[in-house]
């Protein structure tokens, strides 16, 4: 079984990470539509202005004097040899901040930025991914003697691109999120060759990006590799790797799980499961003392909900709009009011602030940390740590013990109410919703006096014998119809 086990296990691992030529982290060929190379200022010089200071660089855009270097931009076509890229003559020297790209068309230029904007700017809004960065440094090796030589970047930077208006030039800001080292280029060489990559620093000022290099290039001059100090701006998206990362971690807490054993198996075991509530019987089995929601919810959602609070795994699927964030809402809730932790996670960043802002209207945003997208930085959670430290809570007057019995008694008639609708009633065998049903077709039929009758003495016979006998009178109706006319 434990076989089977990791099997699974690197199976799912296999799935996540994608070491293929199709991964630009690791076979970077950079295309003209989404990656620019920096040539001025050096790698070291834009490394420290923008990782150390925290400042950002300011695209410097030749101006358009040539319109003969102005070639449209094809999303498949690739770099190849930058150096025979034709370049215009700038009116003006480059300022300190400012970056000089080796593609000097105009209108290239402009359109490659505006699609790293566009591109970056929708996956972040989307799934709160940062996609963008800048890459420092360039180490070209070789799986094995004499084959082609691959270009993987080193360390990756998240950056966005922004601009105030359409006539103010592109700007890139560095964000909250650390750099890093290429994470797929460092599975692919521990995995091949057990090699790893040296760690970051703590303190960039302490050491020097060209000292961090050094530690590579001695690294890599053992294989007969090469770095280079090259620095790429481009789209790079690696986040599956930091579920690879955990897998990798935690390999034996993780196989050891008993719904990871379930799934590897194919079967899950009741024991896992627990028993899902009965909706039909919630009124009678939940005490509304023991009930803290804050949204409204049926019988199927609070079944969702009862069964998850007695600590059983459940799946709850549904199309858009069947109440899937209201009743996620609603237990978060429950489990606050119960003193208990929640992590919620999701792929979109749109259902996360769904649930939060549920919540956030439910006066229960203070107990929310958000730790997504461009809040999940140390800086943000500090903050939103403080703000919820400083957070004085009033306790609200909860219901008197007479309120709750009142709406117990509510709940008591309403129950008794369906009870008696549904109750199927002798001798005629059927219930008073199905004779309203039927009463309900029969609105537009002619209302044919019966005399007095009384309903709880109707047989199925009875009944019979009555719509034999309207079928019948059915037949003679015409005559009743047309009165004196019939002879």
């Amino acid at each position: 079984m434990k076989e089977r086990i990791d099997s699974c296990i690197n199976e799912w691992k296999r799935r996540l990470i994608d070491l293929t030529r199709r991964n630009r982290l690791i076979y970077f060929v950079p295309k003209r539509s989404s990656s620019l190379q920096i040539v001025e200022p050096t790698p070291s010089e834009a490394f420290n202005r923008f990782v150390i200071e925290e400042k950002p660089l300011r695209c410097f855009i030749p101006e358009e004097d040539d319109e003969r270097n102005e070639t449209p931009i094809q999303s498949d076509f690739l770099l190849g040899d930058l150096e025979e890229q034709p370049k215009s003559k700038s009116k003006r020297s480059r300022r300190s901040d400012e970056i000089i790209c080796k593609v000097q068309e105009t209108k290239v230029l402009r359109s490659v930025l505006r699609n790293l904007e566009r591109r970056s700017r929708s996956d972040f809004e989307e799934r709160g991914v940062r996609i963008l960065h800048l890459a420092f440094g360039i180490l070209e090796w070789q799986e094995v003697e004499q084959s082609e030589l691959i270009r993987s970047p080193l360390l990756l930077a998240p950056v966005e691109i922004k601009r105030k208006s359409v006539l103010d030039p592109y700007e890139i800001w560095p964000t909250d999120e650390e750099i890093v080292i290429n994470p797929a280029l460092g599975v692919r060489l521990r995995n091949d060759f057990r090699i790893d990559l040296p760690a970051l620093p703590e303190d960039w000022e302490e050491i020097s990006l060209n000292e961090y290099f050094q530690k590579i290039i001695r690294l890599a001059s053992k294989r007969g590799w090469s770095v280079f100090q090259e620095c790429w701006i481009g789209l790079f998206s690696f986040h599956k790797l930091v579920i690879y990362q955990d897998l990798n971690a935690h390999h034996e807490l993780i196989k050891n799980h008993p719904i990871i054993i379930d799934l590897c198996e194919g079967k899950i075991r009741k024991e896992n499961t627990g028993e899902f509530q009965d909706p039909s019987k919630l009124d009678s089995s939940v005490d509304p003392k023991d009930s803290y929601l804050v949204l409204d919810a049926d019988s199927s959602q609070l079944a969702c909900i009862e069964t998850v609070k007695k600590g059983t795994n459940i799946v709850i699927q549904g199309p858009p709009g069947t109440g899937k964030s209201q009743t996620i809402a609603n237990i978060i809730s429950e489990f606050i009011a119960s003193g208990r932790k929640v992590l919620f996670m999701s792929e979109k960043m749109a259902a996360l602030e769904m649930v939060y802002k549920r919540l956030l209207n439910a006066n229960l945003g203070h107990f929310c940390l958000e730790i997504h997208s461009h809040k999940a930085n140390k800086r943000k959670v500090v903050e939103e740590l403080y703000g919820s430290y400083r957070e004085l809570i009033k306790p609200k007057i909860s219901l008197t013990e007479q309120e709750f019995q009142k709406l117990k008694d509510r709940c008591r008639q309403l129950n008794e109410y369906v009870y008696a609708l549904h109750l199927v009633r002798k001798p005629m065998g059927r219930s008073a919703f199905d004779i309203l049903g039927e009463l309900a077709k029969l609105e537009s039929v002619p209302f044919v006096p019966y005399g007095e009758i009384n309903p709880s003495i109707i047989t199925p016979e009875m009944q019979d014998k009555a719509e034999q006998l309207a079928r019948r009178l059915g037949q003679l109706w015409k005559v009743v119809t047309e009165g004196d006319q019939f002879i």
